[in-house]
């Protein structure tokens, strides 16, 4: 046990294809754990350009998806080299530099297509997300604020980069202006502070920043400080101010005026209920109770004549699940204490959530399908009345308030509170979507589909079952998810996919994702046992012994058939749990005191870091680089035996791979001057990694 993470268990004979369809097969020969697998296929949809296995026949894709001259790669149409583009119709073609759609000149992309430098007024494609948005704190746009049609130039250096003289919302109650003073040199970042029955709105027409008024123009319960008043949002969508006494309380969840002066406090405990494997590691074992750690708590007091409920006060829980919360002298009936599931970043606004999509009814469905709910789905919640609070002193959420989903929050904020700590900065926000009944086409897993949960956006997400094998109580396979979150935000991750099946070797791209996230699970839980339950049959691994109930791993070797490249034994086909293992194995020759695991907060540290090194991050800065070992993404698919054909190498796309990461950690061992040749030699086995020669470390 490590950081109030506890080990438990996995996935058992079922892996996710890329897109999310859902696979089971039969291991050859078929060990005693697995028994029953057979192939079953999600029921597809029609395939589109996306880099989704949305029809569910085992390749991503596959086909004519963009037309004559062009090809689908990493979900996106791209066309040819050798295609001739044609200036002015929208589309970057061929040696085009930019394509703006017309051949205007003055702007910037030019008559000829070549970028040119020069910002027009307007854009079209401003703020849409991409990286030339020229959006506020882009670094990759040469343009002002909302004006960058071009390529992905470098940002201009200036002091007024992200303020245009026009102006930009600073946060919703002011804009920052640049006001230039005597040349760009010595221009200067101007604040105005709006009004408290004003907004910070831009004008989409000219782009511009201004002071609006706020009536009409908000969403019914919706709060927001004004200085030292409380503006709220009645049911006709119109503000209405409440001076505070004393300073407006801005929070994440409901800004509110500040509690009653002499309003008594509350001094209490969220707990949890919990499972894990039993001993016997066939079964779940009984609930055990947990603290809840890092969520948000919020009293509501309830206003009688306007039937509605305001902030009165709000915490987040300690590393314990207490807290301390104010509390009205005279509580209401209807006052109501309610625990948000949410965790907030080192700036107070959401970094992580569980959410309910609110599907009506149960059963299967595409992970796709959480971004259409929008306003329909909700973020997980435990509400009590606050005269039970306060007799009490404890909120108790047992198995049938659904506390799987606090033990899968539980395991989010242990990482996204470590791995803040190892990087110094905070992972992407991630939602994780849970719904009782609701089984989700790949089972478990996770992507970057930025999501919305009413009006908070999340970049990246996880799926996670719920059916009979009550595999949220897996803590490995949550925290292989959350490993594939780890990498996407500080790594690169090779967007290899496809249908693989248990100790079936694969591509290196696909090997080395998932045996990161495997390993990443193991170090967050100090824990070389990966388990799952699936179809109602436990399944485990045993890192540390390099094997499966009842046989050992298939070791990668020089000799190996079936490389990508023939040429080089690096990039074999390989099984993504013996990555999983080596990388384990040189954790564990790392760890001072070997009779313990190697832990995320100390041991696992170093192999974060190396993870998150420019050495594993070149296409960042440039992203025309290749990535040293020269290893691209491919993608395949696997015909009736389940074997892997029709490889396809994507030359445009170099992405890293297991050989690339030994590269880093040796690397950055010499950087700190820690030998590391030792460890990676002895857990790296029969692998043909040249460890007798000097690692790459540009």
């Amino acid at each position: 046990m490590s950081g109030g993470y506890s080990s438990g268990l996995v996935v058992a004979c079922a892996f996710a294809a890329l897109g999310g369809c859902e696979w089971f097969a039969p291991v050859e020969p078929e060990p005693s754990f697995v028994k029953g697998c057979q192939v079953v296929p999600t029921p597809g949809r029609e395939e589109s350009c996306n880099g989704a296995d949305d029809d569910c026949d085992g390749q991503v894709d596959e086909g004519n998806l963009c037309g004559f001259g062009a090809t689908c790669e990493l979900g996106q149409c791209v066309v040819a080299p050798e295609v001739v583009g044609i200036c002015g119709d929208g589309r970057r073609d061929g040696s085009e530099e930019c394509d703006d759609g017309n051949l205007d000149p003055g702007d910037d992309c030019d008559a000829e297509c070549r970028f040119t430098g020069i910002c027009a007024n307007t854009c079209g494609r401003a703020n849409d997300g991409v990286c030339d948005d020229g959006g506020l704190g882009s670094e990759t746009s040469a343009c002002a604020y909302g004006t960058d049609c071009g390529d992905c130039s470098p940002r201009r250096d200036d002091p007024c980069r992200e303020f245009p003289s026009e102006g930009a919302c600073l946060d919703e109650a002011s804009i920052a202006r640049c006001t230039p003073s005597g040349g760009t040199l010595n221009a200067a970042v101007m604040v105005e502070t709006c009004s408290a029955t004003e907004i910070c709105a831009t004008n989409t027409s000219t782009l511009s920043a201004t002071c609006m008024p706020t009536l009409g123009e908000c969403s019914p319960g919706a709060t927001r400080c004004a200085g030292d008043a409380l503006l709220a949002c009645d049911d006709n969508g119109l503000w209405q101010q409440k001076p505070c006494a004393g300073a407006c309380v801005s929070f994440a969840f409901g800004d509110h005026c500040p509690a009653d002066a002499g309003a008594p406090t509350v001094s209490g405990v969220v707990r949890y209920e919990a499972r894990t494997a039993n001993a016997a590691m066939n079964d779940w074992g009984d609930t055990f109770v947990v603290g809840l750690s890092s969520a948000l708590l919020v009293n509501y007091r309830y206003n009688p004549a306007t039937d509605s409920y305001q902030v009165y006060d709000a915490t987040t829980t300690s590393a314990d699940g207490f807290f301390d919360l104010r509390v009205p002298a005279n509580p209401d009936p209807n006052d109501r204490v309610v625990v948000w599931l949410v965790g907030l970043d080192d700036a107070g606004k959401v970094g992580i959530a569980v959410a309910n999509p609110r599907f009506e009814g149960g059963g299967q469905r595409a992970v796709a399908d959480v971004v259409t709910r929008g306003d329909k789905s909700e973020l997980w919640s435990y509400a009590v009345p606050l005269t039970e609070l306060v007799g009490s002193r404890e909120i108790m959420i047992d198995e049938g308030a659904h506390s799987e989903m606090a033990r899968v929050f539980d395991h989010m904020r242990y990482v996204y509170h470590s791995t803040g700590e190892i990087y110094g900065r905070q992972a992407d926000p991630l939602v994780v979507w849970m719904q009782p009944e609701v089984g989700w086409e790949c089972g478990a897993c996770s992507g970057r589909h930025e999501t919305k949960v009413g009006e908070m956006r999340f970049a990246a997400s996880i799926w996670l079952s719920h059916d009979d094998d009550e595999g949220y109580w897996s803590d490995a396979v949550v925290a292989h998810e959350l490993g594939h979150w780890v990498m996407d935000s500080f790594g690169t991750s090779p967007q290899e996919g496809g249908r693989h099946f248990l100790g079936q070797p694969t591509l290196p791209g696909q090997a080395w994702s998932e045996g990161f996230a495997t390993f990443f699970s193991s170090l967050a839980r100090a824990d070389e046992r990966y388990f799952a339950k699936r179809r109602g049959t436990f399944f485990w691994i045993d890192l540390e012994e390099m094997s499966y109930p009842g046989r050992a791993m298939v070791l990668p070797t020089a000799e190996a058939e079936g490389h990508p490249f023939a040429d080089d034994p690096l990039l074999q086909r390989i099984d993504e749990n013996v990555v999983a293992a080596m990388s384990y194995a040189i954790a564990r020759a790392q760890t001072a005191d070997q009779t313990r695991q190697p832990a995320l907060e100390i041991e696992g540290r170093f192999f974060l870091d190396a993870l998150a090194t420019p050495r594993m991050n070149v296409k960042r800065n440039n992203p025309q680089a290749q990535f040293p070992r020269r290893y691209v993404r491919h993608t395949w698919s696997l015909d009736q035996d389940h074997q892997i054909v029709n490889i396809t190498p994507v030359w445009s796309m170099s992405v890293p791979m297991f050989a690339d990461y030994l590269d880093a950690l040796r690397c950055l061992g010499d950087e700190r001057g820690i030998d590391m040749d030792a460890s990676v030699a002895e857990s790296i086995l029969s692998y043909p990694y040249p460890i007798d020669g000097a690692p790459i470390c540009n």
